[in-house]
């Protein structure tokens, strides 16, 4: 039903109730007509605006809600309910389209095209860490599980996990876990000899090795003692060729920075800080930012019981170390 038509309806639905109004002032009034009249009047204009403003629904084409509203508009105030109720609706329809209530839809998610084809509803380890698996799984067969898996970690990662596996109760778990310790230190070892033979070497702290050389030994031995693949004596061991080939660099160059960094973490874990101190600012000097450098002097003179120059260390790396999750905590806790 278009507006022409409820408008003309709506109109005549008025006048209709006008006129019952206007014969309840007649001398001889029948109030059975007037009332006829008036409830007629409503019919008349109240339903093609229904029509008109619902726009179909219900048992017949609206709400029974809708049907009171326009019925109490149009008896209880005749002429002026429905004439003031068609221009509220009128008004409402020039102020742009209306929002229809919606219910909820379920559709199906997107396949999209970088997602996995296949995967395991229940986890790969089930619930709980790796490291909790180890600790308190009693399938064996996980427990070994996780440390085949170890083998796709970072070193740092995985090596106090395999280390906790070797005492594992089971003969395979300790092992495997001791394979894999085993064959990732192999591994480092042979990179040393092979480095020592594209040069023609073989003793590193030979007198004629050249800096590039013993720089690549440095970083592969601090590698080992970074990763926790070495302990007691073959720590010690560890720390010193990675001393001796750094200091050798840095005393034949000034460039190198890295070596100076290396050094000066050796030192800390040798707990000789104030010596370690002297390196990173040395490795500062030599071009290493105070991005990297930072939080180790801050860790060095934290330990040198000095903590003013630890706020001021904290200060100058707060911007970026915020960033890092391993720093930010002590960031704030020292910002404060």
């Amino acid at each position: 039903m278009n507006q022409i038509v409820a408008a003309v309806a709506l109109l005549v639905g008025v006048a209709m109730q006008s006129f019952a109004l206007y014969m309840a002032t007649w001398a001889g009034r029948s109030w059975p007509q007037i009332f006829a009249l008036l409830a007629a009047g409503i019919v008349v204009g109240g339903f093609p605006l229904l029509r008109f403003v619902v726009g179909g629904g219900g048992l017949l084409g609206f709400r029974l809600v809708d049907a009171t509203v326009v019925i109490a508009f149009g008896a209880f105030l005749p002429v002026f309910g429905l004439f003031g109720l068609g221009l509220a609706v009128f008004v409402r329809q020039r102020g742009g389209p209306r929002r229809r209530a919606t219910g909820i839809e379920e559709t199906e998610p997107p396949r999209l095209g970088g997602s996995p084809l296949t995967t395991e509803h229940a986890g790969r380890f089930g619930p709980g860490s790796l490291e909790g698996i180890i600790r308190h799984s009693p399938n064996p067969d996980l427990r070994l599980r996780v440390v085949l898996a170890c083998r796709q970690l970072p070193g740092r990662l995985a090596v106090p996990l395999l280390r906790l596996a070797l005492r594992d109760r089971v003969d395979d778990v300790r092992l495997l876990a001791y394979a894999v310790l085993d064959g990732r230190e192999r591994q480092i070892q042979t990179q040393v000899k092979e480095v020592l033979e594209q040069a023609g070497i073989q003793d590193a702290n030979a007198p004629n090795t050249p800096p590039a050389v013993r720089a690549r030994v440095a970083e592969l031995y601090w590698e080992l003692v970074y990763q926790g693949l070495v302990e007691g004596e073959l720590l010690a061991f560890s720390l010193d060729q990675v001393m001796t080939h750094a200091e050798a660099v840095l005393g034949a160059s000034r460039g190198h920075p890295r070596m100076a960094l290396l050094a000066g973490r050796a030192l800390i874990l040798r707990r000789k800080f104030g010596e370690a101190r002297n390196l990173l600012h040395d490795a500062l000097a030599r071009g290493l930012s105070i991005e990297v450098v930072g939080p180790y002097l801050a860790e060095v003179d934290f330990e040198l019981r000095r903590p003013d120059d630890v706020r001021r260390q904290i200060a100058e790396i707060a911007a970026s170390s915020r960033l890092r999750p391993g720093l930010a905590m002590i960031v704030e806790r020292w910002s404060t």
